[in-house]
């Protein structure tokens, strides 16, 4: 057996192997060996010959994975840039003898197809200096083919109200050409294609990236990040050249907020290629680029004290990025003390200490909001009812959240946004907890910013409302509430009750706000909704099922089987009360417009399409 371990001798070695359709196999731990002859033929005669080229291809994968990690470089020492070109020619040989293997099995399409992309992306990374490609002018045939992909890519794309090309897509499509080779090969692989389009159009990301570096942008996307990095497209992920002394190295970058000896703060891009590279964040939180990732990677069961921030690109960049900050503490993580420092609430403008989401200009609001803007008469405050949901189709109860969004107009006439969420501590990863998550009462808390921010997938539904001063303040008064009530664990989210979208209709609704001004915007019979969820849905289809006078009977049968009667004990000035599902209006009310309503997020969608009430629906980042 032989390890390659990105050494030129044996890359050439296994090379040579593969060229003389020797019988080749690699074990787990990356060793490549000749099979015996008779467990080849039985291998082949049985119809398991693909596995053993899958093993050759996760040996393949791992190997150009290992030098996508090393920055090109570019200049210099010669002996380093023939020594890197020599590498690079070994392990195009290598996945050219692999790819005309896999070409005789049916079975090796998918993995065929991510050879390639990385094929194809070590030429242009390394560029024609190195024996690779460099970018080409674009070819008009090449072009206009991409373009009616990408168009007809589009238009099945539900979350969109706009699915024609927009100014954006065209230029995507035009840097998609540069890369001839690459443009082909997205022409022929439809799986890669669909890759590249959810990458730099759905998500907004950066095709060179793609292109060039295959394995790290699937890492972007594995860690959750993607959906990220393209709402502030190029201003937190990037591929650069940088000169480094003697020589120009070609990595990729994610931009962190990073603390300097004397704690002041500055925006610093750092290369992700070598993940074991520590990083010192805001209150001497020190933690490696892997760690960073692993944080992202795990917030659908766990915030973690990073999130991304879109920052003021007019002033110093220095809270753009990536910082340590726990959207649920609203506030950093002190690695000195190992306590949160959280904004106080209490302050008269204490969102002024929170980090900077983002600031937008008059014209992107009035896009947002769908209000014309008087430049001698804006509005100091505008609060939005914001949802998003990933199906458009029906009335999804499942995958879909309500939020409440926050412009306040600055000094220079710019709008400074916040969005506040309402989660549950602990969320269901499984389909047997949504089950009772239905039912549950659980401690809650306040996010910021509202992850659903990220989600380009889905379609976001906004309800704005113009405020006064006076007005604008008591909506922030009315979010330090629910703050302070979440940090007490005073707060519970109840599915059927309240739940996320309960909370930007109270909060507008309350008297020092807009009161009787704002319309029902999410409210709806329990069984008017539908799920994702196959299970949750078999549950409504079985209640419908039922005669109408006889549906509210089986809905408390379903509910006090799944325990509805499961809350939380919330502490009032030393008296306890138990709040849950069985206890709540929900449940207990005799208004028919109260009991089995429920405050459903995609409610708003259908109230704006019918045009019931005024508001502006848009999906992916920059498209609509």
């Amino acid at each position: 057996m032989a390890k390659i371990n990105c050494n030129i001798d044996e890359l050439n070695r296994f090379a040579e192997a593969l060229e003389g359709n020797r019988p080749i196999n690699c074990s787990r731990d990356g060793k490549w060996y000749v099979e015996n002859r008779i467990i080849y033929h039985v291998r082949k005669l049985f119809g398991y010959d693909h596995c053993r080229l899958q093993n050759i291809a996760k040996i393949c994968a791992k190997q150009l994975e290992c030098f996508e990690r090393q920055s090109c470089q570019f200049g210099g020492d010669t002996k380093l840039v023939e020594s890197q070109k020599a590498q690079a020619e070994a392990h195009l040989r290598v996945a050219g003898a692999a790819d005309k293997i896999f070409s005789k099995s049916k079975k090796m399409c998918s993995k065929q197809s991510e050879l390639r992309h990385r094929m194809v992306g070590l030429k242009y990374r390394v560029e024609k200096v190195h024996g690779g490609l460099d970018k080409q002018g674009v070819d008009k045939v090449l072009h206009q083919q991409i373009a009616d992909e990408m168009a007809a890519w589009k238009q099945k794309q539900k979350q969109y109200v706009n699915k024609e090309l927009n100014e954006r897509d065209w230029l995507k499509v035009y840097e998609i050409c540069e890369y001839q080779e690459f443009a082909q090969l997205v022409m022929k692989d439809k799986k890669l294609q669909k890759e590249l389009f959810d990458w730099a159009i759905r998500d907004n990301n950066q095709v060179e990236i793609f292109v060039e570096f295959p394995d790290v942008s699937k890492r972007i996307k594995k860690c959750l990040l993607a959906g990220r990095t393209g709402r502030f497209a190029g201003q937190i992920l990037s591929m650069k050249k940088k000169q480094c002394e003697e020589t120009v190295k070609k990595d990729v970058r994610l931009r962190f907020q990073i603390e300097n000896e004397d704690l002041s703060l500055k925006s610093k891009k750092i290369s992700i290629l070598d993940e074991s590279h520590e990083i010192r964040l805001r209150g001497e939180y020190r933690i490696t680029v892997k760690r960073a990732l692993e944080i992202f990677a795990n917030k659908n069961l766990e915030v973690g004290n990073l999130e991304v921030f879109g920052g003021d690109r007019r002033v110093a960049k220095q809270d753009i990025g990536i910082l340590n900050f726990n959207p649920h503490k609203l506030g950093h993580f002190s690695g000195r003390a190992g306590v949160y420092r959280s904004v106080d609430v209490s302050e008269p403008n204490w969102w002024e200490q929170l980090p900077v989401f983002e600031i937008i200009e008059k014209g992107e609001l009035e896009k947002r909001t769908g209000f014309q803007l008087d430049d001698s008469d804006m509005p100091q405050w505008i609060g939005m009812a914001k949802s998003t949901y990933k199906n458009v189709d029906f009335m999804d109860v499942d995958v879909s959240h309500g939020f409440i969004g926050v412009a306040k107009k600055q000094s220079d006439g710019r709008y400074r946004i916040y969005d506040f969420g309402k989660f549950p501590e602990k969320f269901p990863s499984k389909w047997y907890e949504y089950l009772s998550f239905i039912v549950d009462t659980l401690v809650a808390s306040i996010e910021y910013p509202d992850s659903n921010n990220f989600y380009p997938s889905r379609q976001l539904a906004t309800v704005p409302f113009v405020l006064t001063e006076e007005q604008g303040r008591n909506m922030m008064r009315k979010l330090a509430e629910y703050i302070s009530l979440g940090r007490e664990k005073k707060i519970g989210f109840m599915f059927g009750r309240e739940n996320c979208a309960y909370m930007p209709q109270n909060i507008l609704s309350d008297k020092s706000v807009l009161g009787d001004k704002v319309p029902n915007l999410y409210r709806v019979h329990f069984l008017k909704t539908e799920a994702s969820n196959p299970y949750l849905n078999k549950l409504f289809r079985f209640v419908k099922w039922w005669p109408k006078e006889q549906q509210p009977g089986w809905i408390t049968v379903i509910l006090t089987i799944l325990g509805y009667h499961r809350g939380i004990d919330v502490n009032n000035d030393g008296v306890v009360n138990k709040t849950s599902l069985k206890n709540s209006l929900f449940s207990t009310s005799n208004n028919p417009e109260v009991k089995h309503h429920m405050y459903n997020p995609s409610y708003a969608r259908i109230r704006i399409q019918k045009g019931e009430i005024h508001g502006v629906l848009s999906g992916g980042h920059g498209n609509d």
